[in-house]
């Protein structure tokens, strides 16, 4: 007669203890992970925003002065510093591309391309991984689009027209470090813009602002509920070209908090407006000072209240900013005291 032998085995409340046990872990670990990652995509964005100032800082060494934010260059008439400082971004290759005339699949460019809607103009479609905020969650079917913005300060109005700059960069001008008379360790020269989805607050532009918000600017604050605009408002998307040096598009100005509105009062994306920093980090967003250090500015930064935006003869008399510390830390010559973290 054959032995039979009693087999080892797990009950079924033994498996569900295990599983309970594997669910507790999962629910413990998952945050932690999560968490992990988001400080890991921080720090490259960090570092994105770095390189960014410092292309531009070595851009100053060897042109001695700052890049213009915007620019006329052939037939694309507002084009982006950024494309300036491709050498610097080790992109020389596609800098010369652009520069050099040029044909692209059977087309004959011109020096500096096509306008920056030409879809068959691959140059303008190239995504430089220095430019994204992996936090933003980026869309592959997308390219050409960035993350970070030119600090134009603490100003709203006359952004074409200004005699003189009074943020880092600007429309048609380009300081000089004699300029930043705040020093560049005071002085914000580039600033992260929300993600890709434009219906959101963090991504978009109201393209049909106001005139009267840039006096009382919280007043944009009515085109929002629970996060995104509301569906009245037509919208530009922020951030959708690198090479778009377009105010609506690639600028940004330090009057309302992180992640607030923006909106342009003209229509068009070169418009006067307030064009607000902002990310997918959780609670702010960051910035690069001109000598290359990097901040993280809460959203809850001290921004003056809602004060009005200067006028042109405000700004002509070189008044302090009425923005608090963030407008004092996107001036180069406001004499503000300033201290961030």
């Amino acid at each position: 007669m054959t032995k039979q032998t009693k087999r080892a085995g797990i009950t079924l409340v033994e498996l569900l203890i295990v599983l309970v046990a594997v669910g507790i872990l999962v629910g413990i670990l998952l945050p932690v992970m999560q968490s992990a990652a988001g400080r890991g995509r921080r720090t490259t964005c960090l570092n994105n925003i770095r390189n960014l100032a410092l292309a531009a800082a070595n851009y100053e060494s060897s042109n001695m002065e700052f890049p213009m934010g915007v620019r006329a260059s052939g037939q694309a008439t507002q084009i982006s510093g950024f494309v300036r400082l491709l050498p610097m971004l080790e992109q020389q290759n596609l800098y010369d591309e652009i520069r050099s005339p040029t044909a692209v699949n059977g087309i004959e460019y011109k020096s500096y391309g096509p306008p920056l809607f030409d879809a068959n103009y691959s140059p303008w479609k190239t995504q430089l991984e220095v430019m994204i905020c992996k936090q933003s969650n980026p869309s592959k079917s997308k390219s050409g689009r960035t993350s970070y913005a030119f600090s134009i300060g603490d100003v709203a109005r006359n952004l074409s027209e200004q005699e003189t700059l009074r943020g880092a960069y600007g429309y048609y001008k380009a300081n000089r470090l004699e300029d930043i008379t705040d020093g560049c360790s005071n002085t914000i020269g580039i600033i992260e813009i929300g993600g890709e989805v434009m219906a959101r607050v963090k991504g978009g532009c109201i393209a049909n602002g106001k005139s009267a918000w840039l006096d009382k600017p919280k007043l944009a604050y009515g085109f929002v509920k629970d996060g995104k605009y509301i569906a009245g408002a037509k919208l530009i998307d922020r951030g959708s070209h690198w090479a778009d040096g377009r105010a609506g598009v690639g600028m940004a100005n330090t009057i309302l908090p992180v992640n607030s509105p923006s909106f342009q009062v003209q229509g068009s994306a070169t418009a006067d407006g307030i064009y607000s920093a902002g990310s997918m980090h959780a609670g702010g967003a960051n910035v690069a000072n001109l000598d290359g250090s990097v901040h993280f500015i809460s959203d809850d930064i001290d921004t003056g209240g809602d004060a009005a935006t200067l006028t042109a003869e405000q700004m002509a008399d070189g008044v302090s900013s009425p923005h608090g510390v963030w407008g004092a830390a996107g001036t180069i010559a406001g004499e503000e005291e300033l201290f961030l973290e």
